[in-house]
């Protein structure tokens, strides 16, 4: 669903061959793969597979001058250092920094209007999350991390969402059919406004599919990851609406029965009952469920209390959290041995759907108890199906931005 320019502009980069003219025929990996061969702009080098019975070699353009000398099929320790020197610049996560809050963007423009057409300058929820991810693994990137994490909740907790997540628990049906994405939880918000309100679009918000249960799932994992690792303190906790917002998504996301919710999942696209979606809630309401268990903990105090005085301690019973996570666990394995990603439909409806890139969720960030190695191999045999000679594909025919392999 994210904007069809950023693609157009990051091929024009690619091509360095003037203007280039859409030809109106389909265009295909395959033959962009060709086109940019053509251009002689790249270095051509062949590569051993990792799978060699399968695919004996591969291609491999190099655009990178800098890099030309780089790629390579095996690496000393020392090769892997210096790799990680000469692009340790590139793979910074740019931060920006306001008033109201630390933002990961989805992509950074030079100027406004570029911006404005992809709308990459919001902030999605779980982009924010992966790069917190890989802030958190950096000791060094830890105070950076924490404001990100911080900022993320800070934008749960806004009146906006606290009314979302109170409309559907006094109601759920609010969830059903067209309405139902805009009613739902948000994922999505612009960084430039003081509220995180929604981007807006000729003065409204935009419409958008937020139903992203994968999103939530994985905010409420890392954010209790946070709190039982003593990141996340009690000075931080008790700041304006978090506790609340904490007990109110517990409540959502079981009046939502997440375990049966079609949502758009890891690629924003048509509502579907995912495998990878389930897992990741279930991850999360695990971790919740074991902090929870630790009596002498004051975050558990303080978000039992909190519940309480809003009437949503029954969610975060144990009797509640441990039928949710159950029924989360029972989707898993019953769509996983169904085929995979979204196998309870007929194998001709558009939503039906096993291999897919997604269910890796299943393995990780989710960290399910009792999804053993034995499920983790079959998840991994699933999406080996996807593998091809030069990566791996989201899904079979997987057209995404497919109408924009092509350069103005």
């Amino acid at each position: 669903m994210k904007g069809k320019s950023a693609l157009t502009l990051l091929l024009a980069g690619i091509f360095s061959c003037g203007t280039c003219q859409a030809t109106g025929a389909e265009v295909t990996s395959e033959s962009v793969f060709n086109i940019l061969n053509s251009t002689g702009a790249a270095t051509d080098k062949s590569y051993l597979s990792l799978n060699p019975d399968k695919y004996p070699n591969y291609r491999l353009l190099i655009h990178s001058a800098k890099l030309q000398n780089e790629i390579k099929s095996h690496y000393t320790k020392d090769e892997i250092q210096g790799l990680l020197t000469l692009t340790e610049n590139t793979r910074k996560l740019t931060l920006t920094e306001k008033p109201w809050g630390t933002f990961i963007l989805a992509s950074t423009f030079e100027d406004d209007k570029t911006a404005a057409q992809t709308h990459y300058d919001a902030v999605w929820l779980r982009d924010s999350l992966w790069g917190y991810m890989a802030l958190v693994s950096d000791q060094g990137n830890s105070v950076a991390a924490k404001k990100v994490l911080l900022t993320l909740w800070d934008y749960m907790s806004t009146p906006d969402q606290i009314k979302r997540m109170q409309d559907v628990i006094s109601n759920p049906k609010r969830l059903d059919g067209v309405p139902g994405q805009m009613n739902v939880v948000h994922i999505r918000f612009d960084s430039n406004s003081p509220v995180m309100a929604d981007v807006q679009e000729e003065g409204k918000p935009q419409l958008w599919n937020h139903k992203q249960n994968d999103a939530l799932g994985l905010y409420l994992d890392l954010l209790i990851q946070a709190i039982d690792t003593d990141t996340i303190n009690a000075e931080d906790w008790q700041k304006g609406d978090r506790l609340k917002s904490v007990a109110l998504l517990i409540a959502y996301l079981d009046k939502a029965n997440f375990y049966v919710m079609e949502d758009s999942g890891a690629w924003e696209e048509d509502a579907r009952l995912n495998t990878s979606s389930v897992a990741l809630v279930t991850s999360g309401l695990e971790r919740l469920s074991n902090l929870l268990s630790k009596k002498d903990s004051v975050f558990v105090s303080d978000l039992l209390r909190e519940a309480k005085a809003n009437e949503l301690d029954e969610p975060l019973s144990t009797t509640r959290l441990n039928h949710l996570i159950d029924k989360g666990y029972e989707r898993i394995t019953l769509q996983l041995d169904l085929g995979g990603e979204s196998p309870g439909y007929l194998e001709k409806d558009k939503h039906y759907r096993e291999a897919d890139a997604a269910l890796l969720n299943v393995i990780y960030p989710a960290n399910l108890a009792k999804i053993n190695t034995r499920r983790k191999e079959q998840v991994l045999k699933i999406v080996k199906k996807l593998a091809g000679p030069y990566g791996i594909k989201r899904y079979e025919k997987d057209n995404y931005q497919s109408a924009n392999f092509l350069v103005q």
